[in-house]
């Protein structure tokens, strides 16, 4: 199992390095790596340039556009920087009316590249299902890459280590998205996510989007993407989020 999630996570980490390559060219001036936007369905805790102090809350919503019953997934947080580059993050998933889950999220940032393109950090999300009280933990390094003043990267791979009654089980999780910055308050991208277990992948979820802010400190995400399961075929599905920082 652990040969098959190794081998998609270097062909995926391997096809990363190829675009980075592919992207640089002669002539590109150093940029901070500051403001890289964050993916809409799996984001971060807050920016890896967070400052001490900053709050946001938000609201994830998903609605698969599947035949039948359609159940709105959607997920309230509120996350917080105890430190510059460190934030804490609480969510409650939900489907429909119903709590399915109660997350707690810790990341850090390691540092930035000497020149100041690249920045880099780590992520652990602790969850628990409340209905059989699964827990589950992911383990991440985290990764962005500005190119320019609007093309930027970011990556996130990792594990999940999720135990049930039936023992152990791990999944390899590899995350990529890419972001054009059109003008200060609209920015589209496209994400990628993906879970790899020990018979392939698992789940894959493709999304592109776009990122307003309407106002200072008020930030609409929303897509329109597909998303395909291990014996399901691919289900189209609609996906925003609300974002308020102070």
């Amino acid at each position: 199992m652990f040969k098959t999630v190794r081998r998609h996570l270097s062909i995926t980490s391997g096809l990363l390095l190829l675009l980075v390559f592919l992207l640089l060219g002669p002539g590109v001036n150093a940029v901070l790596a500051q403001g890289i936007p964050e993916p809409m369905v799996f984001d971060l805790v807050r920016p890896l340039d967070a400052r001490k102090g900053e709050l946001e809350v938000n609201t994830l919503f998903v609605l698969p556009l599947k035949s039948g019953k359609r159940t709105l997934e959607w997920a309230p947080e509120i996350e917080y920087a105890f430190a510059d580059g460190h934030a804490i993050e609480l969510e409650f998933p939900l489907e429909g009316g119903s709590l399915k889950d109660i997350k707690v999220a810790l990341q850090g940032r390691f540092g930035i590249s000497s020149n100041e393109k690249f920045i880099h950090g780590w992520q652990l999300i602790a969850k628990v299902n409340r209905e059989d009280q699964t827990p589950t933990l992911d383990v991440l390094h985290l990764a962005g890459y500005r190119f320019n003043g609007k093309w930027s990267l970011f990556s996130m791979q990792g594990m999940r280590r999720t135990r049930t009654d039936s023992g152990r089980q791990i999944k390899g999780l590899y995350n990529l998205s890419v972001f054009h910055e059109m003008n200060r308050r609209v920015t589209g991208g496209v994400e990628t996510n993906f879970e790899f277990g020990c018979t392939g992948c698992a789940q894959a979820l493709l999304m592109p989007q776009i990122h307003i802010e309407p106002f200072r400190k008020h930030v609409l995400q929303f897509g329109v993407g597909m998303v395909k399961q291990t014996g399901h075929r691919a289900v189209p599905a609609l996906g925003w989020r609300l974002i308020r920082e102070f």
